[in-house]
């Protein structure tokens, strides 16, 4: 269903293809997700594609249902305000692009214990907040954070200390000033690749 004209989707569009793993809607001019497009006989989904639409925002239950969802792509859409995590805490996913939409600011809690994600892809927004993540549980097990071309302007060693298990963290082409002294890295840490380059920071 990728590349095509598709504006809207029906209700429960899909409610007959139970068994159906991977959806493809990329490249279209989808502007609306509902909660009933995808309600019924989803379960099995494991990759979702609605990249490089006209999506504005989604309903916060939209994913509920897809309780298999592996693979989530929604970047190159006009999805704004803040990221919350959409029902991801809650689900399956390990992979999410999310960048080169238009969201501002970054729930605290949106990495918590129940959290799964290994791969997180919010590049190319509109990103404002201190990165802080008070409510992140240090037990995620996030292992790549791509931030850059965002318009962050602090973080804190606490945000640097629950990444135990981080491996790739870009923050380039923000608005840093300075970097936490000392890193506040966690003891053990598998950090292998940090990008702040293009930012604001001297000294």
């Amino acid at each position: 269903m990728q590349s095509n004209t598709i504006s809207n989707l029906d209700d429960n569009f899909l409610s007959n293809l139970t068994g159906l793993e991977e959806l493809y809607l990329q490249d279209n001019h989808i502007s609306a997700l509902k909660d009933s497009n995808l309600t019924y006989g989803q379960n099995a989904l494991k990759i979702l594609q609605i990249h490089n639409n006209k999506i504005l925002s989604l309903p916060s239950s939209f994913l509920s249902p897809l309780s298999e969802l592996d693979t989530l792509f929604l970047h190159e859409n006009q999805i704004c305000c803040t990221f919350e995590g959409f029902s991801i805490l809650n689900s399956k996913i390990r992979y999410a692009k999310l960048g080169s939409n238009k969201f501002t600011q970054l729930s605290n809690d949106f990495l918590n214990d129940t959290s799964l994600l290994r791969y997180l892809h919010l590049d190319n927004n509109q990103i404002q907040s201190d990165l802080e993540f008070s409510g992140a549980s240090e037990n995620n097990i996030l292992e790549q954070l791509y931030l850059q071309n965002n318009e962050i302007s602090a973080i804190s060693s606490k945000f640097m200390n629950i990444f135990q298990n981080m491996r790739t963290l870009h923050l380039g082409k923000n608005k840093l000033t300075s970097l936490p002294n000392p890193l506040g890295l966690p003891f053990g840490s598998k950090l292998q690749n940090f990008f702040f380059g293009e930012n604001q920071i001297s000294g």
